[in-house]
């Protein structure tokens, strides 16, 4: 368990702790760089789903039905979430807008509306980070490597998330140390969905398939309608999938070497 709990904030706390500090000293990085970060991050991410986890879930549980279900809920209750983050962004601020504001600043968005953005992408966040810490809670169930391949990828994919949460904040006026520790507690709900996922990574070999299956459909939907789309709506241009691809084979070695 201790394990778990040290990956997941490692993936959680550090990942978007490290997104507010430099969202805040630095700000601005740039569009391709944001851009990049993104697509390696969901690569790495779509390498791990179909060459670890699914392979992983079909070994535990025999039946593919189960496997199926667990795909399936899992990119349900993402896109549940998606919907409730984007209800409460609607009238303030689109995500695309907020990570566009780690590449540079938007004069033409009220100060109001940049802070208000950030708080609300803090709850969004801090929502999605509990599955997040399911899937390495309940792969630490089934292996060590499997499990730091997971916190790894989730932690390369919570520094632009704690940038988006730091930057509109600071831009709107915000203070800089209140900005970071909003980027941290936000990483911090996937120790709590780590802790729920060892619970329910012991419960029986059908349970954990169900739940790295489940783990891999929200990884899915994480990277599918947000990451993605979000590197090409910061750089319309072919290089986010060429870093996309590379992302791919950094995954594949990394699930080959953990």
């Amino acid at each position: 368990m201790g394990n778990v709990v040290i990956m997941s904030f490692v993936a959680g706390v550090v990942g978007t702790g490290l997104g507010g500090i430099i969202g805040v000293l630095i700000g601005g990085i740039g569009k391709k760089v944001t851009s990049s970060v993104l697509s390696i991050a969901g690569g790495i991410m779509l390498a791990v789903v179909f060459f670890d986890l699914i392979p992983e879930s079909l070994e535990l549980a025999g039946d593919s039905m189960i496997v199926l279900l667990g795909l399936i809920w899992g990119v349900v209750i993402l896109w549940l979430l998606n919907i409730a983050s984007d209800a409460m962004l609607r009238r303030r601020m689109t995500r695309a807008q907020a990570l566009m504001c780690i590449v540079m600043r938007n004069n033409e968005i009220d100060s109001n509306k940049l802070k208000t953005a950030g708080l609300f992408l803090f709850l969004a966040v801090a929502l999605h980070n509990i599955p997040e810490g399911i899937a390495i809670g309940t792969t630490g169930v089934v292996g060590q490597g499997m499990c730091i391949s997971i916190s790894i990828v989730i932690c390369i994919h919570n520094i632009p998330e704690g940038m988006a949460i730091a930057v509109p904040m600071v831009a709107g006026g915000g203070k800089k140390i209140k900005s970071i520790v909003m980027s941290v507690l936000a990483g911090a709900f996937t120790i709590i969905g780590g802790v729920i996922g060892i619970w329910l990574g012991n419960i029986s070999g059908v349970v954990t398939s169900f739940f790295l299956a489940f783990a891999a459909g929200a990884m899915l939907q994480v990277t599918m309608c947000e990451m993605l789309p979000d590197s090409i709506a910061i750089d319309c241009s072919k290089r986010p999938f060429v870093y996309t691809l590379l992302g791919v084979i950094i995954g594949f070695a990394l699930v080959r070497l953990l």
